[in-house]
């Protein structure tokens, strides 16, 4: 997420609105392997190094950041979910 947009967010939230920013942010070894049927590009590839250089897998405007490298996806969603429960009732 960067600033531009946070601030954005920001200005939209109210007493009954509140925008939560959750970034997952595997190791850089996992985002840039193919998964599944989904073959990377050599160009995607340098995009998502840029992007872990420019810093955005660990934002300063993340309320959570999971490292979900070695996750199963259910334990990825049990983990953000436990954190939404501190704002929404299920």
């Amino acid at each position: 997420m960067t600033e531009k947009l946070f601030k954005k967010w920001k200005q939209w939230e109210d007493e009954s609105t509140k925008f939560i920013s959750i970034t997952l942010a595997p190791d850089i070894e996992v985002c840039v392997t193919n998964r599944g049927k989904r073959i990377l590009t050599d160009e995607e590839i340098e995009r998502i190094k840029e992007m872990y250089q420019e810093g955005y897998h660990n934002s300063e405007y993340a309320d959570l950041i999971i490292n979900n490298s070695t996750q199963e996806p259910e334990e990825t969603l049990q983990q953000v979910t436990s954190f939404l429960s501190k704002y929404i009732k299920f």
